[in-house]
């Protein structure tokens, strides 16, 4: 089976009460979890060619394999 390249887009609107902006984005993103979350958009999925397969695996945050 082929790969395919699928690029996720999530968010998470989070409220902090912090000093400043700067620590405010240092508390966001310590103090998030990925169920805080959501989906926005996916795709398009593009076919990896086998010859670029490692260069991609490199970048990849996740890998699914043997659907």
């Amino acid at each position: 089976m082929p790969y395919y390249n699928v690029k996720l887009v999530a968010f998470c609107d989070v409220l902090v009460n912090a000093e400043n902006a700067d620590d405010a984005l240092q508390r966001a993103t310590d103090d998030a979890d990925y169920g805080d979350f959501n989906l926005d958009t996916g795709g398009p999925a593009k076919r990896v060619p086998p010859d670029e397969l490692e260069r991609y695996q490199v970048h990849a945050d996740l890998t699914l394999d043997d659907a």
